[in-house]
C-alpha cells in the first residue's frame, strides 16, 4: 500500500491501484507465479484514507475470482514445509 499511495513514491489513486494490481494478477497468473501484498492496518482508517481498504478487498476477491491461492504467511511457510 505505501508504495502506490505515498506521496514520495507512485502516489496513485485508489482505481488505478485496482487496475494495477488486476494486472499484477493477470500476469503472475499466466508465469505461475506467486504475490504477496502487504496491507498496513492504519490503510483501513475511512477518514484519512477514503478508497484504500476498497482497494484491498476488490484486490482479493479478483484474486480468488482468478483461482488464486489466498492463504496466510503461516499456511505459506507451512506449504513450503511439506514440499
Amino acid at each position: 500500500d505505501m508504495t502506490m499511495f505515498s506521496d514520495k513514491l507512485m502516489h496513485i489513486s485508489p482505481n488505478k491501484a485496482k487496475k494495477l494490481l488486476r494486472t499484477l494478477i493477470d500476469k503472475t497468473k499466466k508465469s505461475n507465479g506467486h504475490i504477496s501484498i502487504l496491507f498496513h492496518n492504519t490503510m483501513f482508517e475511512p477518514i484519512d484514507y477514503p478508497g484504500r481498504s476498497n482497494v484491498f478487498w476488490s484486490t482479493l476477491k479478483y484474486a480468488k475470482h482468478k483461482k488464486g491461492w489466498l492463504c496466510s504467511p503461516n499456511q505459506l511457510f507451512n506449504y513450503w514445509k511439506r514440499k
